[in-house]
């Protein structure tokens, strides 16, 4: 499936250039003129990525970043700037940009950011599937050992219990027997202890840290092409 692109450029002559190499190299492209024109595909078929002009009149590249980081936290969005927006640029790489490219943009290089951003993406999903798989394996295994500990536990408890009441009651036990007595309580007391030991360490290793989704979780590729 390829990845999809949504570009935003008032600029007629430049958005097409782009679009043309951008499709050529296998994207799935989606141009528009304005931010206007962009906000509602964003909002509601968000795209893998999104690469928009910075300044534009009416709705600006700033603002179609912070709508994508409020709908659609996944698209990586790359700006693309003039000289003097490169403050405004960086400001935007600080609010969640993947990347920003200085205009008139490099046609090799752009393409190599936007895949750079799709893997970006990428990585995004496949780590938050793996901490879903993890969730649910954790799940099970608590649900195990909580069912296991207490199949477990009750009859370890009474063997212990008639243990207790058959050393403190009964009169006249050889050395010997009292001596199983006491092994059968030893035993089961170390394994009741090593029950809770495990009920402790599943409780321990239940929580499992969400994935930081934040533009410093993963490297910036672009920055070292």
């Amino acid at each position: 499936m390829s990845t999809s692109i949504l570009i935003v450029d008032d600029e007629p002559n430049v958005l097409n250039i782009i679009k043309e190499a951008v499709s050529t190299a296998g994207f799935e492209v989606t141009a528009c003129q304005s931010g206007e024109e962009a906000l509602p595909l964003l909002e509601t078929h968000p795209p893998d990525l999104l690469l928009t002009d910075l300044r534009m009149p009416g709705i600006s590249g700033m603002e179609l970043l912070g709508r994508a980081r409020e709908h659609s936290p996944d698209t990586q969005v790359i700006i693309l700037t003039g000289y003097g927006d490169m403050k405004s640029a960086v400001e935007a790489i600080r609010l969640g940009a993947f990347d920003y490219l200085s205009k008139p943009v490099d046609m090799e290089r752009l393409v190599k950011t936007l895949q750079n951003g799709s893997e970006r993406r990428r990585l995004i999903l496949d780590n938050r599937d793996l901490v879903g798989c993890l969730k649910e394996s954790n799940r099970l295994k608590t649900e195990f050992i909580n069912g296991m500990s207490h199949e477990v536990r009750t009859p370890l408890g009474h063997i212990q219990g008639f243990a207790q009441i058959l050393q403190d009651t009964m009169n006249g036990l050889s050395e010997k027997q009292a001596g199983y007595l006491q092994n059968i309580l030893t035993a089961s007391n170390r394994l009741l202890n090593m029950f809770e030991d495990i009920l402790q360490y599943s409780t321990l290793t239940r929580g499992i840290p969400e994935p930081n989704q934040s533009h410093s979780s993963f490297p910036n590729f672009s920055r070292t092409v």
